[in-house]
C-alpha cells in the first residue's frame, strides 16, 4: 500500500499528477522488486527534479510543510520526498518605496528563491556566492547570504555569520529579528544596515563589497554594513553620469541645516530680541 502526504494549497496539483501519481499507477502494472522498492521508485519511476530518499520523520514533517509530497510504503521506514513546491506569491512589480525615474522597473517579493533568481540574473559572475542557512526553534525560516567573493570584505562577512548564527528565536516573520541581531551589542546613533527593494540597488552594493541578506517573506534585502553617507545616496544615482556628487553634498548640506537652522533661529529670538524689530 502506498500513502501520498501533503499539504493541499502549496504544492503543484499539475505535477503532482503528472510526475507522481501517473507515474505509481504505471508502475503497479509491471513487476516492482519489492527488496528494491525505494531505490525503484525514487529513481526510475518518479520524474520529479527534486526526489530525496530520507528516514527521519523530521525531514518528513519538514518537507510537507515547505510544500513537497512524502510518498511512504506500508512495512518500509524509509520515506520518498518529491519535489513539487507551488507557493501562491505576489507577481513580480515596480518597487513601490523606492521609486526612480531611470533604473530597474522590478522589485524584489516575498519570495527567496525569486529574489535571489533576480540578483543572479543581474550579476554575470561565478563569484557570486549564495549562502543559505535557517534560523530554527519552533518552525524554520530560510535567510540566504549573497556576496561576490572577489571584492567581499571578509571581515564583514564573519561577523554577519556570526552574529546570525547565535539568533535563538521560536519564529521569524519579519527581518526585524535579523536586523536586531545584526545590532547586538554595539551602540550607533544611525543604524548599522540598510534597507533596499530595486534589485539594481542590491546588485551595485555587491560590486561594491557589501553583504547581503535575503529573509524569506520579506521583500526588502538587507545590506551590510550601513553607511551614514548612504542616507543621502538615492537608487537612481547609479544610472546618471553627472550630478551624483552634487546631489548627495545638496542632501548632506539639507540634513545640516535642517538641524541647526531651528536652534540658531530659537537662540536669536531669545537672546538677541533686543536688535530685532517687534513689528
Amino acid at each position: 500500500m502506498v500513502h501520498l502526504i501533503y499539504l493541499d494549497g502549496v504544492v503543484n496539483k499539475d505535477s503532482l499528477q503528472e510526475n507522481v501519481i501517473t507515474p505509481l499507477l504505471d508502475s503497479t502494472k509491471e513487476t516492482v522488486n519489492i527488496n528494491s522498492l525505494i531505490e525503484d521508485v525514487s529513481e526510475n519511476i518518479i520524474k520529479t527534479a527534486e526526489v530525496f530518499v530520507v528516514k527521519e520523520y523530521k525531514e518528513l514533517t519538514d518537507a510537507i510543510v515547505n510544500g513537497g509530497t512524502v510518498i511512504l510504503f506500508e512495512g518500509i521506514e524509509l520515506g520518498i520526498i518529491a519535489g513539487t513546491t507551488q507557493f501562491k506569491e505576489r507577481n513580480i512589480e515596480q518597487a513601490i518605496s523606492e521609486r526612480t525615474p531611470k533604473g530597474a522597473r522590478v522589485g524584489l517579493t516575498e519570495n527567496l528563491n525569486t529574489n535571489i533568481s533576480l540578483l543572479r540574473g543581474m550579476v554575470k559572475t561565478p563569484s557570486l556566492c549564495v549562502e543559505s542557512m535557517k534560523v530554527r526553534k519552533l518552525t524554520d525560516t530560510e535567510i540566504s547570504i549573497l556576496y561576490i567573493k572577489k571584492v567581499v570584505d571578509q571581515n564583514v562577512l564573519a561577523e554577519v555569520r556570526k552574529r546570525i548564527d547565535i539568533i535563538s528565536v521560536n519564529y521569524v516573520l519579519e527581518a526585524m529579528t535579523i536586523k536586531e541581531a545584526i545590532e547586538v551589542g554595539s551602540v550607533a546613533l544611525f543604524a548599522m544596515y540598510e534597507d533596499s527593494e530595486p534589485p539594481d540597488a542590491v546588485v551595485y552594493s555587491l560590486y561594491e563589497g557589501k553583504v547581503v541578506v535575503l529573509v524569506d517573506g520579506n521583500p526588502y534585502a538587507i545590506i551590510l554594513p550601513g553607511l551614514f553617507m548612504s542616507i543621502f545616496q538615492a537608487p537612481d544615482e547609479y544610472n546618471q553620469k553627472y550630478g551624483r556628487l552634487m546631489n548627495r553634498l545638496l542632501r548632506f548640506v539639507g540634513f545640516l541645516l535642517t538641524i541647526y537652522l531651528p536652534s540658531i533661529y530659537v537662540v536669536l529670538v531669545n537672546f538677541y530680541a533686543d536688535g530685532y524689530p517687534i513689528k
